[in-house]
């Protein structure tokens, strides 16, 4: 439990992780302060009208003369606010300052206000996260326009004390002990930790010796300051009962069209009755209370639409409603008549296969209202911010035991959340970890929802919906998800769209994966001898000798370090999408969470004597390993390394390189050597992709 009354919190820094490639809705509260139109320093959005800054920042400047700069990572573009006024924290420590705007900042994707905590937040070995811009010394030009990011960790707070006597207890420190140091970056920027903004960048150094110690102020000692001068109703508490997100929604939580495209309105002839989300072509998961009485004949879903009546969406017919017949019955598929078409405002969601544990950080789920006496006040989909709440406390609070099956959330924002019907989904990171299993008559604003975790169900929601890609992360874009995959040796197009031929003057080299429309993942092996214009791939077939699509290469961009044994080849020109031709999403997640998971490799064979027996794209099943297995066959097994054991009858010998190796729908893997030529339930090694993530996103801008 976190008191006021804790002492100074330093920050230990462990990894310095500096993007130019930074999506501007990974850090959407991170504002430039400007002078004149120049930037001077960072700041973070605290709600509509308020920026929070460091005091030094703007203590020689009068209103009229700032503007701050939002939605962005570069301080090329943004929109620019301007400031009525200042508001200076007038007593000694002078430490932090509030801009006031002169109009409401509005809120996107990109532009979000952030948590600000209470209590001091001293959790020993918790990352947290610095951003900034660069600020060079007078005289010196800017040389990168881009923000910036720096990973710390909470460190021994005695150690920091002991070199430092003047620090009271509203500072806090960082450290780096790499000698990178925080070289030229500006101040006034937030130190977040779980979502929560928990300090103020403090100083400007030109560049600190990465073995000294760097000061920032602690956010906690000025709360009611900040809350008494901003009308802020997002301060943080550590009780975990009314936690604020950095996203509860300015004034009004209506979505915006497209934002929630796997939300459906379940109906009853015709007549809202409860909510669902799209998980396949064919199926709706809800909540099994809301169609307990009825039968499909009665039963339909609008899709594509966030609202009940003023904008109509798609209607399809329900051709069967399967209800889990376990202890208890709490969720249910709904299968349509016909398969629902795919598009921005239609989507389906993944589905979480492991227990789902995020702690305070935000949830969301989405909502319809209920009807009152007849009536629906507002026909527009809603969202909410969550964060999961103590499974013990909501058994007090409800008196009554939920076990391991229920997923309890509370109100990030202290809103009523009442009257909103149920089977919408809890989602955390693009993922549906939940759903909404019943309305909230009780207007308290503290009143834990029930949810169901959706992964206790995970086998009876495959085996009910032929659902074959369950993923981690979020579905792969424009995926109009297959149904379970027949295991047989040759694959069709579709099956396999993002991988492609390499070839080299019409020769096949190896194998390859799209994985956005200017670049191919390959293995370093593959190309290690060649030039970008000796190369070209084809996509959209399965087939050597099938023609498809050619693009030309004008770049290989080989790893950072070629025993990774990975690279990336971008295309002179975009590669057009369509059926046959779609890129996979790579795994954002440890290969930790795979073992066990089966995954399929698609690979070309490679010629014999010159010549292919078979010209068709294989696919090849296996199942991730534990390393114990490998190391039986492979004694020097690197740690770079993942092991699987082929599960499936066909002949896996003779397989290029080059491969992609896919579970749950996203890649996790390439083959980096072809496939020994063992068979059946043998061990094989493949390359995981998860600790070359950073890399691969900076050079392709893959997110």
């Amino acid at each position: 439990m976190f008191t006021r009354n804790l002492l100074l919190c330093c920050l230990f820094l462990i990894a310095v992780n500096v993007s130019a490639h930074i999506l501007p809705r990974e850090y959407s509260y991170h504002v430039s302060i400007q002078f004149h139109g120049e930037h001077e320093c960072s700041g973070s959005i605290i709600n509509s009208r308020h920026i929070l800054t460091a005091y030094q920042c703007v203590i020689s400047t009068s209103a009229k003369d700032l503007s701050v700069l939002v939605g962005t990572t570069s301080l090329k573009r943004g929109v620019l606010y301007k400031i009525e006024d200042i508001i200076l924290q007038d007593n000694a420590l002078n430490d932090i300052a509030l801009l006031r705007t002169r109009d409401e900042i509005n809120f996107d994707y990109n532009v979000q206000p952030i948590n600000i905590a209470n209590f001091n937040y001293n959790k020993n070995g918790d990352k947290v996260l610095i951003t900034a811009w660069e600020k060079p010394p007078r005289g010196v030009k800017r040389k990168n326009n881009e923000m910036q990011h720096f990973f710390h960790q909470f460190y021994d707070e005695r150690t920091c004390t002991e070199q430092n006597h003047f620090l009271k207890q509203i500072y806090m420190c960082t450290i780096d002990p790499t000698g990178q140091g925080l070289c030229n970056m500006d101040y006034g920027g937030a130190i977040v930790a779980n979502g929560l903004q928990i300090g103020v960048n403090l100083n400007n150094d030109a560049c600190i010796d990465g073995n000294k110690f760097k000061s920032h102020i602690l956010i906690s000692k000025f709360a009611d300051w900040i809350y008494l001068n901003s009308n802020l109703g997002n301060i943080i508490n550590s009780s975990g009962s009314s936690i604020t997100p950095n996203h509860c929604f300015n004034i009004s939580h209506e979505t915006p069209f497209g934002k929630y495209p796997y939300h459906v309105s379940v109906r009853r002839n015709n007549e809202h009755i409860c909510s669902g989300s799209i998980i396949n072509k064919r199926y709706i998961i809800t909540s099994q209370i809301c169609i307990i009485r009825d039968s499909a004949a009665d039963l339909n879903i609008i899709v594509g639409t966030n609202s009940l009546a003023t904008y109509p969406g798609i209607l399809h017919e329900i051709e069967k409603i399967i209800t889990y017949n376990g202890d208890d019955d709490f969720i249910a598929l709904l299968q349509t008549k016909e398969n629902i078409k795919f598009n921005e405002f239609t989507k389906p969601i993944a589905i979480t296969n492991y227990n789902y544990e995020v702690g305070n950080s935000p949830v969301t789920f989405t909502a319809f209202e209920q009807p009152i006496s007849g009536k629906i006040t507002n026909d527009r989909l809603q969202e909410f911010s969550n964060v999961i709440y103590d499974l013990k406390k909501c058994n007090k609070y409800y008196n009554e035991y939920f076990d391991q099956t229920t997923l309890c959330t509370v109100d990030l924002c202290q809103r009523n959340i009442c009257n909103m019907d149920y089977g919408g989904g809890v989602v955390a990171n693009g993922v549906l970890i939940g759903i909404k299993l019943y309305t909230i008559e009780k207007c308290d604003k503290n009143q834990p929802q029930v949810n169901i975790r959706v992964h206790h169900y995970i086998n009876w929601i495959r085996t009910n919906s032929d659902l074959s890609k369950f993923s981690y992360s979020q579905t792969p874009r424009d995926w109009n998800v297959q149904t379970s995959i027949e295991f047989k040796k040759d694959s069709r197009e579709e099956r396999f769209p993002y991988h492609v031929s390499i070839k080299r003057s019409n020769q096949h080299l190896c194998s390859g994966s799209i994985i956005n429309e200017r670049h191919i993942l390959t293995s370093y092996g593959c190309i290690l001898r060649d030039t970008a214009k000796d190369l070209f791939v084809i996509t959209g077939t399965n087939s050597l000798t099938k023609s498809g699509q050619l693009y030309k290469i004008n770049k290989i961009i080989p790893t950072y370090n070629s025993d990774y044994g990975i690279a990336l080849l971008r295309t002179t020109n975009k590669i057009i999408f369509n059926d046959d031709v779609k890129s996979i999403n790579i795994s954002p997640y440890s290969q930790d969470l795979y073992k066990s998971e089966s995954a399929i490799l698609t690979a070309w064979e490679r010629p014999i004597n010159g010549k292919y027996i078979n010209d068709k794209l294989q696919q090849v099943l296996y199942k991730i390993s534990d390393r114990s297995k490998c190391l039986q066959n492979f004694p020097s097994l690197d740690d770079a390394y993942i092991c699987s054991i082929q599960i499936s009858y066909e002949n896996g010998c003779n397989m290029d390189y080059g491969a992609p190796i896919v579970s749950n729908g996203l890649q996790i893997a390439i083959n980096p050597f072809g496939v020994r030529c063992d068979g059946y339930n043998k061990p094989q090694l493949h390359l995981p992709l998860y600790p070359h993530l950073g890399w691969i996103r900076e050079n392709s801008r893959v997110y």
